[in-house]
């Protein structure tokens, strides 16, 4: 979830590059990436909002005060829906200098249970001695869902016919060359806390990461 300082903001700093993030939980760890790495996206402020009610979220004041506005969810029918046939025909009609992005599905990962990581099962249970970076394999070989997954191919597709910004979350999640995927963070805490949520050490591990990249590069 979001931390509580940041939960209920209903106004963006006016001399900062504004973007909204509209979502599910997984919005929450995209907005958590930024938020617990505020020193380094000192230009950007962020906002998160659930609201999926086309009437209250088209009134809301924050969604006209937007520079940005990034759609970040588990996707399924029901955003793609909500998202392509109703909020970005409604942004584009009312402010066509509005940048509007959409994320892919994050990476998922094969989990024996909801309550342990891939991770979990591999020291827990099966008692695993394996190094860090045959793990960094072991997570790439279980990946169920990545950016070559149907939903994404779809998310990507739909982004380019409307001419929206399209941001793939395997570039920084994963190393396709070296066929590795993160699953701790440089001090050793885990990442993912069930088969792709982000932790708030994963969160602010990965958001440094995107940072080095450049990989949020939306205001172009």
């Amino acid at each position: 979830s979001i931390p509580k300082e940041n939960r209920d903001k209903q106004e963006f700093s006016p001399s900062k590059i504004k973007i909204l993030i509209i979502g599910d939980s997984h919005g929450d760890d995209f907005h958590n990436i930024f938020f617990s790495n505020k020193n380094l996206f000192s230009n950007y402020d962020f906002i998160k909002v659930q609201n999926n009610k086309f009437d209250l979220l088209t009134k809301s004041k924050i969604i006209n005060s937007a520079d940005i506005i990034i759609f970040s969810y588990r996707w399924s029918e029901g955003e793609f829906d909500f998202v392509f046939k109703k909020m970005v025909p409604y942004l584009k009609n009312k402010n066509k200098n509005k940048k509007i992005v959409i994320t892919s599905n994050t990476n998922e990962y094969k989990v024996k249970s909801k309550m342990y990581t891939l991770l979990d099962n591999e020291i827990l249970f099966k008692k695993n001695t394996t190094n860090y970076f045959e793990l960094k394999k072991l997570y790439y070989d279980n990946i169920v869902l990545n950016s070559n997954s149907s939903i994404n191919k779809k998310l990507k597709e739909l982004s380019k016919k409307y001419n929206l910004v399209y941001l793939n979350k395997e570039d920084y999640l994963c190393d396709l060359v070296k066929k590795e995927c993160d699953y701790i963070t440089e001090e050793g805490h885990k990442i993912f806390y069930d088969y792709g949520h982000y932790t708030l050490d994963g969160a602010k591990y990965l958001g440094k990461k995107i940072f080095d990249m450049g990989w949020l590069k939306v205001n172009n």
